[in-house]
């Protein structure tokens, strides 16, 4: 409980972001290929008026989506790594640690 990469930890910051954004549960998907890869995978779910784009880089490296670029002006609403690194936002640029996941709004 004390270790912040714990497994439960990483659990109960996953649910969090799902309670705060109803799109994750409830949303429909919409899958984009053409920014996807091997180890990237790029999402969107829609609830309720509302979209929410989910960036996965299920990859063992670090790796980069041009967000600008495929959606336009969003920004970083959550993310989740399993070892605490950070997710950043440059010019429009994602910079995805490995193993991550990032919400955009």
């Amino acid at each position: 409980m004390e270790d912040e990469l714990s497994i439960l930890n990483y659990y109960k910051r996953a649910v969090r972001i799902r309670n705060e954004n109803p799109e994750i549960a409830r949303g429909i998907v919409s899958s984009y290929p053409e920014y996807s890869g091997a180890t990237l995978c790029v999402i969107s779910k829609e609830y309720d008026g509302n979209v929410i784009y989910v960036v996965y880089n299920m990859g063992e490296e670090a790796d980069t989506f041009d967000v600008k670029a495929a959606f336009g002006d969003v920004a970083i609403c959550d993310y989740l790594t399993v070892d605490g690194s950070e997710v950043t936002f440059t010019d429009g640029v994602l910079s995805l640690p490995k193993y991550s996941i990032c919400y955009l709004k």
